[in-house]
């Protein structure tokens, strides 16, 4: 049986997949990263948090660079890949920082992990990625009144 698209996804480790294709335009992909991603890591499930963000913490000191960073790297690079496209697509304006964009977007992401760890519920993280969208929308171009 074939699992769908968004439920494979949404399992430990898949979250950011939405960031990593075309299949979903640029600020879609983003918001979703986010919010499977705070879905994920606040479900009682499993451990709260993000192993590939809190296990930095649980290695000797010459293994913390190299642990996990590969997929943390994987997931900034597709949230700079999503405000590059965006900008490129004119749904954010030219004028757009493309890398401290994806840096605020991943930094939120990896905030999630101690957030969640700090049993901050579901509803408060996703207020605050509706509020950080908002940073998105801000800067997005918008119709001209003559148009």
């Amino acid at each position: 049986m074939t699992v769908p698209f968004i439920l494979q996804w949404e399992t430990h480790g898949r979250v950011t997949a939405p960031l990593l294709g075309l299949a979903l335009p640029p600020r879609n992909a983003v918001e979703q990263a986010l919010r499977a991603s705070a879905r994920m890591q606040t479900d009682e499930a499993h451990p709260l948090g993000c192993l590939v963000v809190l296990s930095i913490n649980a290695c000797s000191p010459e293994n913390r660079q190299a642990l996990r960073a590969e997929e943390r790297q994987r997931s900034r690079d597709g949230l700079r890949a999503c405000v590059e496209r965006a900008i490129a697509t004119g749904t954010l304006q030219d004028s757009a920082d493309a890398a401290a964009l994806a840096a605020v977007f991943d930094t939120v992401l990896v905030g999630l992990s101690m957030q969640a760890r700090d049993h901050v519920p579901l509803a408060a993280l996703d207020a605050g990625i509706s509020e950080l969208m908002r940073v998105w929308d801000a800067i997005g171009v918008r119709a001209s009144p003559n148009a």
